[in-house]
């Protein structure tokens, strides 16, 4: 990696927080990652049972917690109890993780994780405690894989952008971002998995780079290499390492926001 004129990186964002430093999608990894110079976090969000909100990856609890079966069969109270890690973590509320990264001053993308196709009450129910968390719109990113959840997010008026996530063939992927264009109907952010950009790909409508929030990046050349590509957003396991990459490389920090 050479010096370059500075100009801002892209956002940096720990993915799940810093995962290899803590828990996935607890607190604490949240906390590390900001530590480390992310300008935010990535994280995952799943409503119980009883429709509380809980920052979770997985459609099954047992890989973290060693319970089988997934959190929606769960009321607040049941996955209040459950821990996770060496440090027996609780499973944080989207509340708490969303009043953390308002606290620092961080921005965070928040991943719909949909039980059903067009999970409207996933949608409805995230909207309003953005609302209550009260951060800045430029601030929170709304990414989904499915793009019947993310149009019924949109309709709600939430203030926050939107993405749309994007995996598989490129072919797939070209597919995905027509279903999302057709059921959000306002503007929206790639959010491609890393491999979709590649070099010396010829440019195109549906993938700007430099609208794009990546995923997931832990290489700091690679990291690197979309940062001359111009995107918006690296999504990261490794927040440390690449910012010490970026700095390396003569980028400036960016402001924590979206566009």
């Amino acid at each position: 990696m050479t010096r370059r004129d500075r100009q801002a990186a892209p956002l940096l964002l720990g993915h799940r927080g810093a995962p290899l430093d803590a828990t996935e999608n607890t607190l604490a990894a949240f906390a590390s990652a900001l530590a480390q110079g992310a300008d935010g976090i990535e994280l995952d969000v799943r409503r119980a049972r009883d429709g509380a909100l809980f920052v979770f990856h997985d459609p099954d609890l047992a890989r973290l917690t060693g319970l089988a079966g997934p959190i929606e069969a769960l009321d607040a109270t049941e996955v209040r109890d459950l821990r996770v890690g060496a440090a027996r973590d609780p499973l944080p509320a989207l509340g708490e993780a969303l009043a953390l990264a308002r606290d620092n001053g961080a921005c965070v993308n928040v991943e719909l994780k949909p039980r059903v196709d067009t999970d409207v009450d996933l949608a409805r129910d995230v909207a309003r405690a953005l609302g209550e968390a009260a951060l800045p719109a430029e601030a929170v990113r709304v990414s989904c894989f499915d793009a019947g959840t993310l149009g019924v997010f949109a309709s709600l008026g939430a203030e926050a952008s939107l993405g749309a996530l994007l995996d598989g063939p490129a072919g797939n992927a070209r597919e995905a971002w027509a279903r999302f264009v057709a059921a959000v109907r306002c503007r929206l952010a790639p959010h491609p998995a890393a491999r979709l950009l590649r070099p010396r790909a010829p440019p195109n409508v549906w993938l700007d780079p430099t609208r794009a929030a990546v995923w997931t990046v832990d290489d700091p050349d690679r990291a690197c290499h979309l940062a001359a590509l111009g995107v918006e957003a690296i999504i990261s396991n490794r927040p440390g390492l690449l910012r010490a990459a970026f700095a390396e490389a003569g980028y400036d920090r960016a402001a924590p926001r979206f566009s």
